[in-house]
């Protein structure tokens, strides 16, 4: 018997032992909890009442019970240790037990390393499990779970690790390549239980990196009434990237603070395309990674 079994054993006999015998408490493992509200949908005409959501934040070898799947019974869960194999070959599994008095069952969640906290989202009555693995090189995944009959049901996922909530919704963190490479951050909510954008723009984390005009650039910059003008920056001027709309608008800024954007014809090969021609030709140096 491999590690991988001895490991699942032991740890459903844990659980089974704690199930028969011993008083699991609601949480534990340096577990926190946040409530957040946000406003239901109501008839027009009817006032809405808040819908209380309850985060709470676990780590590994937590235990938590309460009822999962709104059935109105109390299940228990235990997040087990990501493991992998003695000879590092084979990928980190990651495990949730799920039980009751009488049965737990042991399901693999995904096959990757784990990255950042576990979120357990109540609301409604249901509960949501929420995570990010990390594929490696830059790139991760965060994944929506629910509960039915002791096992996890994958209901979404989306490119990008948790970092933290903005409101009630959830923030995710991801690298976006455009005109370069850039820390980027966006709100998504938990809509039909799938993950649903809460913001129209990826926000590029602010940094001192700003981008050299080498050849006169199409933009349109935004007026005093806010409107947007048609425009053409020259050689030489520096601009700050401030947020990308996923699709083919680069917003702006430029150092004496005007803002604006440079529309996208799409992309080719990975690369950004305006007016017919490759980001490259009209900046000095694109900080891509890889």
């Amino acid at each position: 018997m491999n590690r991988k079994r001895i490991w699942a054993a032991v740890c459903c006999l844990g659980l089974m032992a704690c199930l028969a015998g011993c008083k699991i408490p609601r949480q534990e493992g340096g577990a926190s909890q946040e409530r957040l509200e946000e406003q239901s949908a109501a008839p027009s005409g009817e006032s809405s009442a808040p819908i209380t959501r309850e985060v709470i934040e676990l780590e590994w070898e937590t235990n938590y019970t309460g009822d999962l799947d709104g059935d109105g019974e109390t299940e228990r869960f235990l997040f087990a240790i990501p493991e992998v194999s003695s000879d590092g070959q084979e990928p980190e599994v990651l495990q949730l037990l799920i039980g009751n008095e009488m049965e737990a069952v042991t399901s693999v969640l995904y096959e990757g390393m784990q990255n950042g906290p576990i979120y357990l989202v109540l609301q409604g009555g249901t509960a949501r499990i929420v995570f990010s693995v990390d594929l490696m090189e830059g790139n991760a995944v965060t994944l929506l779970y629910k509960v039915e009959d002791y096992r996890p049901v994958l209901l979404d996922e989306i490119s990008g690790q948790t970092a933290g909530w903005k409101d009630s919704d959830l923030r995710i963190q991801k690298y976006i390549d455009v005109l370069g490479s850039w820390d980027a951050f966006r709100a998504y909510s938990f809509q039909n239980d799938t993950f649903q954008p809460a913001e129209e723009l990826w926000e590029i984390r602010d940094t001192d990196d700003v981008l050299v005009v080498s050849n006169p650039l199409p933009v349109e910059l935004e007026g005093e009434n806010g409107t947007f003008e048609s425009s053409t920056l020259t050689a030489g001027t520096e601009i700050k990237l401030r947020a990308f709309d996923g699709e083919s608008t680069v917003h702006f800024q430029l150092r004496d603070g005007a803002k604006g954007v440079i529309l996208l014809d799409g992309f080719e090969n990975g690369k950004a395309v305006i007016d017919g021609k490759e980001d490259a030709y009209y900046f000095l140096e694109l900080p891509y990674s890889g």
